[in-house]
C-alpha cells in the first residue's frame, strides 16, 4: 500500500508522455501484487488517480466531468500495465471517446525479462477517412518523443479549425442531433430528422452533425444503444457541439445518465419545442400558455435523493414529525402554480367566448386558417386582410390567435383567423395547454387547410393535420385545402399529384392573380354551406328617383331609375365546367 501511495508523489515533465522510472515502478508493482496497475496524469505531470485491477486489466477510475467548453479535451491521460501480448482494443479506445481523454497508454511487460513497450492512442479531428482515433506502434519508453504537451495543444487547435463553421465565430448553440426510429414510424426517420433540424434553426441554434441509429432497439439507461453513446461522444468532440438533442422523449434518469456519459447538456424534442414557444410568446395569454405547458412537462420529471431533501416540520413540542421532502414541496408549489395559471387562462377563454358570440350574432362567416407550421398561413392572412402580423420563414412564428375582417368580391364580409401551427407528434402537454386557443376552430364556418406545396413530405403533413383536426373534433366542418408556395414548384408538374384532392387550390400567397382567384372560390364555397347568409344583393341593382311632371290639371309622379352598378364590382359568376372551375375547385368535409 505504501508503494501505491508513493506513486502520487511522482512527477512527469509536462512535455513527456511518461518517465522510465515511473514505468519501472508500475511494472514492478504489477508483478509483485499479481494485478495490473494504472495511473491518471494531468498536463502538469501530476498523478491524479491510482487504480489496481485484476491479473488481466485495470479499469479507469472515476474522473472529473469532461469540460463543457468547446474543443477541449479532458486534460487527463490514462496509462496502465498489461501482459506482453496485450494490445489496445476497441473497448479501451472507447475510453477516449467517453471521457475525452488527452491520450491512452498501455505499458506491456514480461516478468521474465526487462522488456517494456508503450503503445499510445489519441483522438483525431474530422478527417476524410472518418477515423475516430490514431493508435501508434509500441515503442521502448525511452524512445518516445518528448513532445506530449505540444502534441495535445496542436490537436486541440486542429479540432477547433476543422469543426464545421468554426467554434469561435458561431454565436448560437452548436447542436448535435440524435435520432432513433420511432415505434411503427421508421420510414419517417429521415423526415423527422430534417424537421428536427428546422426546429433547431427556429430556436436560434446551429446543427453541426447528427448520429442516427437505424436499427430498432433502445437501452433503458440511455434511450439509445451503448455503442451509439461512444459515437455521440466522438462526434460531439469533433464538431464542437455543446448541446445534444434527442428526437425521442427521454426520461429523467435517461437524461441524467447521458449527461454523466457525455458531460454536455441533453434535451429532447419536447423541451426544444417548449423553448421555441417561450421565445415566441409575446402576449399575456401566450406567455401563460407556454408557462403552463412547461410546468406540466416538468412536474412528472422532478427527481430527488433520499433524506437530504427532507426538512423538519416543527420545533420543540411539535408532534408533526418529519415535514415535507423538498421534492414534495416543489411538486406542490408547481401544482399550485398550474392551478392558478389555469384559472387565468379560463378567464381569457371566457373573454374569447364573448367575442365569438358577438360574431355569431352578426352572422359574419369565420374562415379559420389551419395547417402544418411554416406552411404560410400568416402570410396568407396578411395578403387577404392586410393584418400586418409577423410572418417569418421558420417554425412556430405564430402562437396567439389573430382575427381580421375582409371583404370578398361579392361584397360579403368575412373574418379570417390565424392560430398556432400544427406539427407531427405534438407533445401532449402542449396539446392540452393550447386547446383553449384551438377551440376557436369549433366556431369556424370554413376551415382553410394551408399546406406547403414545396415541402417534399407535403402529403404526409396534410394527413398529420387531418388527424389533429379529428382529435379536436372539427373534422366534420367544411374545409378548403390550399396548397401554398406554388411559386417554388413546377405547377404543371404538381397538379397531377393532386389526384387524391382534385378540388384543392394551388396558389402562391405572393401572387395577386392567385389571391383574386382564391377570393372568388371562397365566395363560391360559402354559397354551398347551409346557414351562411346569401351574397349581398345591391338595392335592386338600381335606385329609383322620383321626378314630378306637370301634365295639365292632373299632376303625376314619374319614376326614373339611375344605374348604380358603376359603384359595385360586377358579381362573379359561379364557376361551371370551364378552366377556372378546374383550377379553383373546392370540397367540403368528409
Amino acid at each position: 500500500m505504501r508503494r501505491l501511495n508513493h506513486l502520487f508523489r511522482r512527477r512527469v515533465p509536462p512535455k513527456s508522455w511518461i518517465t522510465r522510472g515511473l514505468v519501472e515502478e508500475m511494472c514492478g508493482l504489477a508483478a509483485e501484487v499479481g494485478r495490473m496497475v494504472g495511473i491518471v496524469l494531468d498536463r502538469r505531470g501530476r498523478v491524479r488517480e491510482v487504480a489496481v485491477g485484476d491479473p488481466v486489466t485495470v479499469h479507469l477510475p472515476p474522473l472529473l466531468d469532461p469540460p463543457g467548453t468547446r474543443a477541449r479535451l479532458n486534460g487527463l491521460r490514462f496509462l496502465w500495465t498489461g501482459r506482453d501480448e496485450r494490445r489496445l482494443g476497441t473497448h479501451d479506445l472507447a475510453l477516449l471517446r467517453r471521457h475525452r481523454l488527452d491520450a491512452l497508454g498501455l505499458i506491456t511487460f514480461s516478468p521474465a525479462s526487462a522488456r517494456r513497450r508503450l503503445e499510445r492512442a489519441y483522438l483525431l479531428p474530422p478527417n476524410p477517412e472518418d477515423r475516430p482515433w490514431a493508435v501508434l506502434d509500441p515503442e521502448v519508453p525511452e524512445r518516445v518523443p518528448e513532445d506530449f504537451l505540444d502534441h495535445i495543444k496542436a490537436l486541440e487547435e486542429e479540432f477547433r479549425g476543422r469543426a464545421p463553421g468554426g467554434y469561435d465565430t458561431d454565436p448560437g448553440e452548436r447542436v448535435l442531433l440524435v435520432g432513433t426510429p420511432r415505434e411503427g414510424k421508421a420510414r419517417h426517420l429521415e423526415g423527422d430528422m430534417a424537421e428536427l433540424e428546422s426546429l433547431v434553426r427556429s430556436g436560434g441554434g446551429k446543427v453541426v452533425g447528427e448520429v442516427v441509429q437505424r436499427r430498432a432497439g433502445r437501452a433503458s439507461r440511455t434511450g439509445i444503444r451503448a455503442g451509439k453513446v461512444d459515437e455521440i461522444n466522438i462526434r460531439a468532440l469533433q464538431t464542437g457541439a455543446d448541446l445534444i438533442l434527442f428526437l425521442e422523449d427521454l426520461t429523467p434518469s435517461q437524461a441524467n445518465n447521458l449527461v454523466q456519459a457525455t458531460g454536455l447538456k441533453i434535451i429532447d424534442r419536447t423541451q426544444l419545442i417548449l423553448d421555441i414557444f417561450a421565445q415566441r410568446a409575446s402576449t399575456a395569454e401566450g406567455k401563460i400558455m407556454v408557462e403552463l405547458a412547461r410546468l406540466r412537462y416538468l412536474l412528472p420529471r422532478l427527481v430527488g435523493k433520499g433524506q437530504s431533501l427532507s426538512r423538519l416540520g416543527g420545533g420543540i413540542g411539535s408532534n408533526r414529525g418529519m415535514g415535507e421532502k423538498r421534492l414534495e414541496l416543489d411538486r406542490r408549489r408547481i401544482q399550485e402554480t398550474i392551478e392558478r395559471l389555469t384559472g387565468r387562462l379560463e378567464s381569457l377563454r371566457l373573454g374569447r367566448g364573448l367575442r365569438r358570440r358577438k360574431r355569431r350574432r352578426s352572422r359574419i362567416p369565420v374562415l379559420a386558417l389551419v395547417g402544418y407550421t411554416n406552411a404560410g398561413k400568416t402570410t396568407l392572412l396578411n395578403r387577404l386582410t392586410g393584418a400586418g402580423a409577423l410572418a417569418e420563414d421558420r417554425l412556430f412564428s405564430t402562437l396567439e390567435t389573430t382575427a381580421r375582417r375582409t371583404r370578398l368580391p361579392s361584397m360579403r364580409f368575412v373574418v379570417v383567423t390565424d392560430t398556432v401551427g400544427f406539427i407531427r407528434d405534438l407533445p401532449g402537454d402542449l396539446k392540452a395547454t393550447f386547446h383553449a386557443t384551438l377551440e376557436e376552430l369549433g366556431d369556424a364556418t370554413l376551415l382553410l387547410h394551408v399546406a406547403d406545396a414545396s415541402h417534399p413530405d407535403v402529403f404526409a403533413r396534410v394527413e398529420a393535420v387531418e388527424a389533429i383536426l379529428k382529435e379536436l373534433g372539427v373534422e366534420a366542418l367544411p374545409r378548403l385545402l390550399i396548397y401554398n408556395k406554388a411559386d417554388r414548384i413546377d405547377r404543371d408538374g404538381f397538379r397531377p399529384l393532386l389526384a387524391s384532392h382534385p378540388r384543392a387550390v394551388l396558389l402562391s400567397a405572393r401572387n395577386r392573380a392567385d389571391l383574386a382567384g382564391l377570393r372568388r372560390v371562397l365566395d363560391d364555397v360559402l354559397d354551398e354551406i347551409p346557414g351562411v347568409p346569401p351574397r349581398p344583393v345591391p338595392r335592386s341593382l338600381e335606385t329609383p328617383e322620383v321626378e314630378h311632371t306637370e301634365a295639365g290639371a292632373g299632376a303625376r309622379e314619374e319614376t326614373k331609375y339611375t344605374d348604380i352598378l358603376e359603384e359595385i364590382p360586377p358579381a362573379v359568376p359561379r364557376p361551371g365546367n370551364d378552366s377556372d372551375r378546374r383550377e379553383w375547385g373546392f370540397f367540403q368535409g368528409d
